[in-house]
């Protein structure tokens, strides 16, 4: 910076700053975990509406140990998020816990609402959890918004967003091991009608949780487009060809959309999966029936 102006911006250093790992490990890993839980959700509602088949069978084993591998590495990121806020971002941390007040062994907020003077009305406490998720230490010390002038401070409601959204990393892990757990426990069958409904239904969690996620990051650094150096409405573009262009990009995404669909329809209808795994196994009987008749 000279002069209130930037004057030399390197790209690469940008895309690789203090803040690209935790937020490149936290987005792939909720991709990866939401992707194989709408595969799984999908072999679970086949198999609700046509019974069970090899096929949807081996890939919701498939997609849930997927989902609990990525679930679990959505945890640990999660985690460094939050450690990483907590340094370079106190203030949308404190805003997501609506942590008011600087204090020592901090503790985690669930739920509630807020009155007009700013008061937590039917949260659940948890204490210290808060200190220990910012900085791995129960008696650590976490910045409250007290700290930053009220203006600066994002929007309240991330609050809710980062519940909503958390919770929803939870419940994917749990419903993957509630799954196994009934794989491993021999007298309980896990294909049965309500597991399947529940792994049906955790495919529009795992979006929705993807999306509550997205806008908690973009809520939350309010009122920042470059933190400390530049305001959203500072950065907002006066281009009057704006809307024009927005209405074209929508228009590519609605026709790239349809065509993504009518092709994988196509695909599928006429090759369908469970057919060609049938055809597969039909060879493989085959050639181990043709071989035993050679060595006899």
């Amino acid at each position: 910076m000279e002069a209130g102006q930037f004057t030399a911006v390197d790209p690469v250093q940008a895309m690789l700053n203090t803040a690209t790992f935790s937020k490149v490990f936290h987005v792939l890993s909720s991709a990866y975990l939401t992707g194989a839980a709408l595969l799984a959700g999908i072999a679970a509602f086949a198999m609700l509406r046509k019974g069970v088949s090899a096929y949807h069978k081996k890939a919701l084993n498939l997609m849930m140990a997927v989902v609990l591998i990525f679930g679990l590495l959505n945890t640990l990121a999660g985690d460094i998020s939050a450690k990483f806020l907590a340094e370079h971002q106190p203030e949308k941390l404190a805003a997501a816990e609506w942590h008011f007040e600087t204090e020592r062994s901090a503790d985690l907020i669930l739920l509630g609402w807020l009155n007009a003077e700013h008061e937590i009305i039917g949260a659940l406490h948890v204490p210290k959890l808060l200190s220990f998720l910012a900085f791995g230490d129960f008696d650590a010390e976490v910045t409250g918004l007290e700290e930053f002038p009220e203006n600066e401070w994002p929007p309240l409601l991330v609050h809710y967003l980062f519940d909503f959204m958390a919770g929803i990393g939870f419940a994917l892990v749990a419903i993957s091991l509630l799954y196994f757990l009934l794989v491993f426990w021999k007298r309980r069958n896990e294909l049965n009608k309500w597991m399947l409904g529940i792994i049906a239904l955790s495919a529009p969690l795992a979006f929705l949780g993807v999306e509550l996620g997205w806008f908690y990051a973009e809520i939350g650094r309010q009122p920042w487009i470059i933190r400390g150096y530049m305001r959203v409405e500072e950065a907002a573009t006066s281009s009057p060809n704006i809307r024009i262009l927005f209405f074209f990009f929508l228009l590519l995404y609605i026709v790239l959309g349809i065509m993504c669909v009518v092709v994988l329809r196509r695909l599928f209808n006429n090759n369908p999966a469970e057919a060609e795994m049938e055809k597969w196994l039909k060879e493989k009987h085959n050639q181990s029936t043709e071989k035993g008749e050679s060595s006899s």
